[in-house]
């Protein structure tokens, strides 16, 4: 920004580089208050906009706007990078090293206070949590199984809007819910929004949810479906068998 300094009439500044309008010698004694009346004139030219493309197919991506980076969860079908996390620098567009994060990494959520990933490890069952910028592993939970006792995928992953060691996650497979879940660090919540119902080990109902988010603090989740096979209004009515889970329009509370 060479010269701009000179047009305030600064005499500290009439020296610097005597190039874009101090017009007053050497010295810089252009005390008169304008000092560019020498006729320098700089041009700003207006910001660029540019695409650049990198040959990644992730499963998910996040911004990370606290260390001004894209987070990426690589497939473990990648041939180049399988089972991990990749930070992007959007502007340079360089790719950083491969950090390992488990069995296939998908679903990517970054806590509210920018110091932490949480990622679904779908090939794994868990969430795992890893310490930003330097994506270190952090704590992790096991998902709960289904009924056949398989291992389930978060389907659905959101931090809490205030508190950075809450995550909701919706349990299930192949982006079909089975249960709405909240944890604090590692601990769940003893509330939750059960999935599939079973009694004397048959099935006796489902509560399909397969979308979630929080509303604007960390009391109320509010959950749905993609599709609205089962929900008219694309949102699904709390039911009595919730669980002591309370119960708000359109939402259930859950703190």
């Amino acid at each position: 920004m060479a010269g701009c300094g000179g047009g305030a009439g600064s005499n500290s500044a009439g020296s610097s580089s005597g190039s874009g309008g101090a017009g007053s010698g050497s010295s810089g004694s252009g005390g008169s208050g304008n000092g560019g009346s020498g006729g320098g004139v700089t041009t700003i030219a207006p910001p660029s906009t540019f695409v650049s493309s990198l040959n990644l197919a992730p499963n998910d991506i996040v911004w990370d706007s606290v260390h001004g980076k894209l987070l990426a969860s690589m497939p473990s079908t990648d041939t180049v990078a399988p089972n991990t996390l990749i930070a992007i620098d959007p502007v340079t567009g360089i790719a950083a090293t491969p950090i390992a994060a488990g069995n296939n990494p998908n679903r990517l959520s970054i806590s509210s206070d920018g110091k932490y990933l949480w990622a679904g490890i779908d090939g794994d069952g868990t969430v795992q949590r890893f310490l930003l910028p330097g994506l270190t592993k952090d704590t992790s939970f096991l998902l709960p199984k289904d009924l056949q006792g398989k291992t389930q995928e978060a389907i659905c992953l959101r931090a809490a809007r205030v508190n950075p060691h809450t995550v909701g996650v919706i349990a299930g497979h192949a982006n079909l819910g089975n249960g709405v879940y909240v944890y604090d660090d590692a601990t769940p919540r003893p509330i939750f929004i059960p999935g599939y119902i079973a009694l004397n080990g048959k099935l006796t109902g489902s509560i399909e949810l397969d979308w979630m988010d929080w509303g604007k603090d960390d009391s109320t989740l509010y959950s749905g479906q993609d599709t609205t096979i089962d929900a008219p209004a694309g949102i699904n009515t709390p039911s009595d068998f919730f669980r002591g889970v309370g119960c708000e329009w359109r939402g259930w509370r859950i703190a």
